[in-house]
């Protein structure tokens, strides 16, 4: 989550030299970020009584979703580095 967040400064510190594009990379950066913190709870609750019943499962969705916003994080980024050449 703070690395996400940390990112989302760097973003914020870019906007000046790539224009308004930053934003979109900076909304899905704190999307993750905030999303991680509002699931945080549950998860720790899921991994306790994973524990307890000694039954652990991995929470497949959590990776999914944070991977494919990652590649659009990139793919974003990407575009608009070629669009300022």
């Amino acid at each position: 989550m703070i690395s996400f967040l940390v990112a989302s400064a760097v973003f914020l510190r870019w906007l000046p030299h790539y224009g308004l594009g930053m934003i979109l990379l900076l909304s899905l950066s704190s999307a993750v970020a905030f999303g991680i913190l509002f699931s945080q709870r549950a998860r720790y609750r899921k991994m306790l009584q994973g524990v307890r019943a000694e039954r652990l499962r991995a929470d497949v969705v959590a990776v999914v979703l944070t991977s494919l916003m990652i590649m659009a994080m990139g793919v974003c980024a990407i575009i608009m580095v070629i669009e300022d050449n």
